[in-house]
């Protein structure tokens, strides 16, 4: 991914943690690509290459925001 640093740039900017999913389609898998990335692996049950992790299905927006809002409880 040759645009990585290029995309940790526009998020740096922003206070606060971030993150991204990117679903592709074809193989309907969710790829994520964060700097929270031990509570998005634990939540997720991904594993992060890098800054990128590939989980073994898509990932709704909204099934996301529920488990961050989980997480903000615990």
């Amino acid at each position: 991914m040759k645009s990585l640093p290029e995309i940790r740039g526009w998020f740096g900017e922003s206070p606060g943690a971030w993150m991204l999913n990117v679903i592709e389609m074809k193989r309907r898998r969710s790829f994520f690509i964060a700097e929270i990335q031990r509570k998005l692996g634990e939540s997720f049950s991904v594993r992060f290459d890098g800054a990128v992790a590939e989980a073994d299905r898509q990932y709704l927006r909204k099934e996301i925001i529920e488990e961050i809002i989980k997480l903000k409880t615990v």
